[in-house]
C-alpha cells in the first residue's frame, strides 16, 4: 500500500496508540466518514515527546506513515486497524523510537462522541493507561494523546501524542475489498502524482469534471517507457460514473491518455466513460482518450464519446496501441487522426484481443488508417464500424457496417452480443438500443442515454 508496506508495524502499532485526550479547539466535522480509510501522517504536524524515566529528560520524535481507520458512526464506535509509521528522534544520533512493545495500539476501544470526536481507551504493554482523542475536520484528522503510567510506578516513560493526518484519496485502504474511492477532480488528479500507488485499487464514485486542469495540468496515469516501468497494475472500477473533459495538448510529450500505461495480468479498467476529451499531440506516438498502452491488461465495458485525439502514430479513439491485452464490450465515438498506425478504437491491437466492441468516429491518417483498427496482428471478435460516420470503407480489423446497420440491434445480436432482455447470448444483460436514433450503449448507461 502506497509503497509503505514494509514490516515497520512494529513502530507502526505505538503510533495512534500515544494519543491523548488534550482539549482541541477545531470545529469537529459533524459527519464522520463511515467505513475504512487511509490517513498519511503530515511530517511536519506529526510529533510525539517522550518523558519521565530514570534521567526525566524529554525527547522529541518525528512521525512518518500511515495508518488505517475503522469508524462506524451507527454503532458509535471506531478502531485503528493498521498503522505503518516510523517515530524518529529530534537530531542527527537518536535512534528510532519503538512503541510496539509498550502500547497495544489495536486493543484501544474507540467511541465516537455526540461532539463527533472520537475517544480511544485502553492499557499499554506496561499498565499505562492510554487515551487519544481524534477530531475530523475534512479530510484532515487531528490526534491529541498522553499515556500515564500506574500508581506508585516508577522509571516509567511517558507519551505525548500531537499529530496531523490526511485522508488518503475519498477514503478506503486501496485493497481489493476496500479500494480507494474517488469523488473528486482533486483526487483523480492525485491518482497520477502517486506512483506506489498505481498497484492499488480504485472506485470512481461520482462523474467527475475535469475543466479545472486544463492544458497539460492533469497528471495522466502511468508512464511508459519500457514495459514493467511504472505502469499502472492495478484495478480502476469506474461504477458505470464517466471523466469528462480531460485536455492534453503539448509538441514534446511522447503519449497521452487518461491512463498512459496499463500492465499486467490483473491490470484492469472497468465500468468507465470517458466524455469530451480534447488531446492534441503532434509528435506523440501512443494518443487514446483512455489507454495509451495495454499490456497483458484489460479494458471492460468501457467507452470513449466525444471529443478528438490525435498524434503522430499509435493513436486511437479508446487505445493507442494493445500490445497484448484485451479489450472487451467497449466502444469509441471518438475523432481520430494521425500519420501512422491510426484506428477509431486502436490505433495498433499487437498480439491484443478485442471482442464486442466497435467505432464509429471520424477516422483521418496517411498510413495504416482503419475505422476500428489501424494495424492489427492480434484477436478481433464480433467487433464492428461504422463506415459512413468513420470515413473509413476498410480497417485492419473487424466488420464494417453502415449508420443504418450500426443502429439495428439485430447486427450485434446476430454476433452474439450479450443484450439487454435476452437470453440466448448471455444473462449478464451488457447492452441495449434506441434503434434507428442511437448505437449500442452499455447497460451502466441507460440513466445518462438521450
Amino acid at each position: 500500500m502506497m509503497g509503505m508496506r514494509s514490516s515497520s508495524l512494529v513502530l507502526a502499532t505505538w503510533l495512534l496508540v500515544v494519543f491523548a485526550p488534550a482539549a482541541y479547539s477545531a470545529a469537529v466535522d459533524p459527519i464522520l466518514p463511515a467505513g475504512t480509510s487511509t490517513y498519511v501522517l503530515d511530517a511536519g504536524e506529526s510529533l510525539v515527546t517522550r518523558g519521565g524515566g530514570f534521567t526525566g529528560m524529554q525527547k522529541v520524535y518525528h512521525l512518518t506513515g500511515w495508518f488505517v481507520l475503522t469508524i462506524d458512526p451507527n454503532s458509535g464506535t471506531a478502531s485503528f486497524d493498521r498503522i505503518e509509521a516510523r517515530a524518529t528522534e529530534d537530531g542527527p544520533f537518536g535512534p528510532d523510537l519503538d512503541l510496539n512493545e509498550a502500547f497495544r495500539m489495536t486493543g484501544l476501544a474507540g467511541t465516537v462522541a455526540e461532539d463527533g470526536s472520537i475517544r480511544f481507551a485502553g492499557t499499554s504493554g506496561d499498565a499505562s493507561s492510554v487515551l487519544i482523542t481524534a477530531v475530523l475536520v475534512g479530510a484532515t484528522i487531528h490526534l491529541r494523546g498522553e499515556t500515564t503510567p500506574p500508581p506508585l510506578s516508577a522509571d516509567f516513560f511517558t507519551y505525548d501524542l500531537d499529530a496531523a493526518a490526511e485522508r488518503q484519496y475519498g477514503g478506503g485502504t486501496g485493497e481489493p475489498n476496500c479500494p480507494y474511492l474517488i469523488y473528486t477532480a482533486e483526487q483523480m488528479n492525485a491518482i497520477g502524482a502517486k506512483p506506489n500507488d498505481w498497484d492499488q485499487h480504485f472506485k470512481l464514485m461520482a462523474d467527475i469534471d475535469l475543466s479545472p486542469y486544463p492544458g497539460d495540468q492533469f497528471r495522466t496515469i502511468g508512464y511508459y517507457i519500457s514495459p514493467g516501468q511504472r505502469s499502472f497494475t492495478g484495478v480502476f472500477d469506474g461504477a458505470g460514473h464517466i471523466i469528462s473533459n480531460l485536455t492534453y495538448t503539448s509538441t514534446t510529450t511522447r503519449y497521452a491518455g487518461l491512463f498512459n500505461a496499463v500492465e499486467g495480468l490483473h491490470a484492469e479498467i472497468k465500468n468507465l466513460g470517458v466524455v469530451n476529451a480534447s488531446i492534441r499531440m503532434p509528435r506523440a506516438r501512443g494518443v487514446a482518450a483512455l489507454v495509451s498502452y495495454l499490456t497483458d491488461g484489460t479494458l471492460t465495458n468501457c467507452f470513449a464519446r466525444g471529443g478528438s485525439v490525435s498524434g503522430d502514430a499509435l493513436v486511437g479513439g479508446l487505445v493507442g496501441i494493445n500490445l497484448s491485452g484485451q479489450i472487451r464490450n467497449c466502444y469509441a465515438s471518438v475523432t481520430v487522426s494521425g500519420n501512422e498506425r491510426v484506428g477509431g478504437l486502436a490505433g495498433d491491437n499487437y498480439e491484443g484481443t478485442i471482442v464486442n466492441c466497435y467505432a464509429t468516429g471520424m477516422v483521418a491518417g496517411e498510413n495504416d488508417t482503419g475505422g476500428l483498427l489501424g494495424v492489427n496482428s492480434g484477436r478481433v471478435t464480433a467487433s464492428f464500424w461504422d463506415m459512413q460516420t468513420s470515413g473509413c470503407k476498410t480497417s485492419a480489423g473487424g466488420a464494417g457496417a453502415t449508420t443504418a446497420e450500426m443502429q439495428t440491434a439485430d447486427t450485434f445480436l446476430a454476433a452474439g452480443w450479450d443484450w439487454v432482455g435476452e437470453a440466448a447470448n448471455g444473462t449478464d444483460d451488457l447492452w441495449w438500443i434506441q434503434e434507428g436514433q442511437d448505437y449500442p450503449r452499455l447497460a451502466g448507461e441507460r440513466l445518462a442515454a438521450p
